[in-house]
């Protein structure tokens, strides 16, 4: 299998997130939402080094439609890996993979090729780094 279990982890996908996702393929944003949990409370706290904090707020996130075109919604990370290697063919994913460098063929200015370091390389018109809980 390709992709990860779950790790606990998750995203949040707000109103330019569902307008990206929906760039990408129609029925993304509907998929997400489906396998996600709809966001009514927001509360952001910011905190120094020691984690005192030193302001915070909380927004009513059911207003979000109105003011930003989209509700926001959280979904498990693994459920969004799943719906968005749903939408490619399965050639076109590479996890658990090192890149090593990519380069712009002078023949062909809209793809890139990516070197792995077991030696593969693929050309793409896209591509898309995810290196953990930094990305």
């Amino acid at each position: 299998d390709l992709l990860r279990p779950s790790t606990g982890t998750g995203i949040m996908i707000s109103a330019n997130g569902f307008e990206a996702l929906g760039a990408i393929e129609s029925t993304l944003p509907n998929q997400m939402r489906a396998r996600g949990a709809r966001i009514t409370s927001q509360s952001v706290h910011v905190c120094d080094p020691s984690g005192a904090e030193l302001r915070g707020f909380t927004s009513d996130a059911t207003k979000f439609l109105e003011l930003y075109g989209a509700e926001q919604f959280n979904i498990a990370w693994a459920k969004a890996h799943e719906i968005l290697a749903g939408a490619v063919p399965p050639e076109a994913i590479h996890c658990g993979c090192t890149f090593e460098s990519y380069s712009v063929p002078a023949d062909e200015r809209e793809r890139v090729d990516v070197r792995f370091s077991d030696g593969r390389s693929v050309r793409c018109a896209l591509v898309v780094g995810a290196d953990g809980a930094g990305s």
